[in-house]
């Protein structure tokens, strides 16, 4: 397997500095975001509007490409790579891999489209759990969609 940056390293500054020499801070945007490191509180990110189009961009493309080539054999050798990152997906049997895999590169795809990953953390929250509940032997119910689409399951208001 081949692994190769796509993205140039994030120089750092402090955000004392950036406030105090905001122009010399700003030159150095040429060469690639800055991250202003923070006392007491997170960091910032600041880079040109292009750069992070650019990063978007190239990101959807990637996420793209993967989405699209996701047959069987792809899943497999993705659920593998990504256990290194996500142990937990030992525990889910092979079909179920195959799912998150596909679960995963979708939402990443629709996620770099907008730009907000939230989604992503939830996803794999929800997978983990999953995952979780395999390892403690428990066993998915299987719902009967017929019934539930019946008058059967109807069940009668209560009264007051």
């Amino acid at each position: 397997m081949c692994a190769a940056k796509i993205l140039p390293p994030t120089r750092t500054e402090n955000f004392s500095t950036f406030l105090r020499h905001p122009n010399s801070v700003i030159e150095k945007l040429e060469q690639g975001e800055i991250r202003l490191v923070r006392r007491g509180a997170e960091d910032l990110v600041i880079a040109r509007v292009s750069q992070n189009s650019e990063s978007r961009e190239a990101l959807e493309h990637l996420a793209r490409l993967i989405a699209a080539s996701l047959d069987d054999a792809t899943c497999d050798r993705m659920a593998n790579s990504l256990a290194d990152e996500y142990p937990w997906i030992e525990f889910l049997p092979v079909d179920e891999r195959r799912e998150f895999v596909g679960s995963y590169f979708r939402l990443l795809r629709a996620s770099a489209k907008l730009g907000a990953f939230g989604r992503v953390t939830e996803l794999l929250n929800s997978w983990e759990g999953t995952a979780e509940a395999y390892a403690l032997g428990l066993e998915p119910v299987a719902i009967d969609k017929d019934f539930l689409a019946s008058d059967k399951a109807l069940v009668p208001a209560p009264r007051a």
